[in-house]
Formats: structure tokens, C-alpha cells, sequence
């Protein structure tokens, strides 16, 4: 596997007045850098694997394909839509993250397949957190917005956090921890309609949903979506 590089008249001469990216497209044979990692075939036929500046760099040093980490992931959870990318910390390395397309599929679904993921030995890939997101955005081609999932990852790190399993205090104040780690907003008072005075989005209120789900082991959906105030 290489950089996919192609030379042909069809082809831009270069970019307009910037003689220096110009130069730094094509390499000394006169070849264009696609930036597509790729192979051929013993029938020479192209292969696209991803894209070069999509790799992922561990805390090892080593570089992985977001491709190479979907393929993984999805041999232990093919009933959903998965995809991967790398998002940069202070330290200098990406931290893997996942996103699980929730169109389409149920709650219960959604719940299975993210303790599958949590359950996948993390020898190989250490996924760092787990984001549900409604559509995994696509270009007309088929190829995943990579990008477009790392601006969401970082946009929403915080709030899609694992949740604490050891949250302590009464059930009122268990519920209002969960609530406010995942709104990130400080809340201190149950008597309120979530939609409307925090401004939970759906995905929010799906892992709200979770979260509680997996608190006090029972289904509390129902309530949240049908916007009935807690206190009830």
C-alpha cells in the first residue's frame, strides 16, 4: 500500500498564482499526489484504502487507517452503521473515536451494540469514546466526511463521556448527575421539562436514556420523549 499517484493531460497544471503548493502536489516525475492511500492488483486493478491525512497516529507511534479500525469493529457489531477517525490530544497522539449511526435503529439496538464495542479487547484498538450521531455524513462517492466526524467529536467530547457508574446520594441526586454530565450544564432542580429547559437535542435525550437504563436497570424512554416532567 502507497500514495496513489497519477500523471495524465487531463490533469490541473497547478494552482493559480501559489507556486509553492503547485510544487508540493506533484513530485519530481511530474505525478500528482492524490493524498489516497492505494494498491494494485496482480490484474492492476486500483484499489483505494483511505485517505493519507485520515490515519490515525497511537500513542505507540504507529499509524492505522480509520478503515483498518471500522473493519475491526465491525466484525464484532455488523447489525449498525459504524465509523472511526482520530482526534488529536495534548499529548500528541489521536484518540480513536467511534460513532454509531442511530437512524433507523432502535434503542435496545443502539444500547447492544454499544456494550459490544465496550466489550471488544482493546489490545488492537482502544476506542476513547463512543458518540451517537443521526446520519454518518457521506460524500456522493460513498466515502465517509471523516472531518466532518472529527469537528463533531470535539464538539461534543464532553458530554459523550462514559457516564459514571458509581454516582452517589439518593435517586433524585443520582439523576440529576447523570443529567448534568450529560448536558453539561449544572442542574439542581428534577421539576423541569428536559426539551425544553435544558435544551437537550434527540441524541442527548437517547443517552440520557442509556444512562439511566443502565443506572436503575428499567426503560425510562417512554417518559423523557413524551416530554412528562420527572417529578411525575
Amino acid at each position: 500500500i502507497g500514495e496513489v499517484r497519477v500523471k495524465t493531460p487531463l490533469i490541473m497544471l497547478g494552482y493559480y498564482q501559489d507556486l509553492q503548493l503547485t510544487e508540493a502536489a506533484f513530485d519530481s516525475n511530474g505525478y500528482f499526489k492524490t493524498g489516497d492511500y492505494g494498491y494494485l492488483d496482480q490484474n492492476e486493478n486500483l484499489y483505494i484504502t483511505g485517505r493519507m491525512k485520515e490515519n490515525i497516529m497511537l500513542s505507540n507511534g504507529k499509524k492505522v487507517s480509520p478503515i483498518d479500525v471500522d473493519k475491526y469493529i465491525s466484525k464484532y457489531c455488523d447489525n449498525v452503521n459504524i465509523a472511526s477517525c482520530g482526534v488529536d490530544c495534548a499529548e500528541g497522539y489521536d484518540e480513536i473515536h467511534l460513532f454509531i449511526e442511530t437512524n433507523g435503529k432502535t434503542k435496545d439496538i443502539l444500547n447492544e451494540a454499544k456494550k459490544i464495542i465496550n466489550s471488544i479487547p482493546k489490545s488492537i484498538y482502544k476506542i476513547s469514546q463512543i458518540h451517537f450521531i443521526d446520519k454518518i455524513p457521506m460524500t456522493s462517492t460513498g466515502k465517509i466526511k471523516r472531518f466532518e466526524l472529527k469537528e463533531f467529536a470535539k464538539k461534543n467530547k464532553v458530554k459523550t463521556q462514559e457516564i459514571p457508574v458509581n454516582i452517589e446520594g439518593d435517586i433524585e441526586d443520582r439523576i440529576l448527575g447523570i443529567i448534568s454530565h450529560i448536558s453539561n450544564k449544572a442542574v439542581n432542580n428534577v421539576s423541569l421539562e428536559l426539551k425544553n429547559d435544558i435544551g437537550m437535542d434527540s441524541l442527548e435525550l437517547f443517552e440520557l436514556c442509556v444512562a439511566l437504563d443502565e443506572q436503575f436497570d428499567t426503560s425510562v424512554e417512554q417518559y423523557l420523549f413524551e416530554g412528562i416532567r420527572i417529578s411525575d
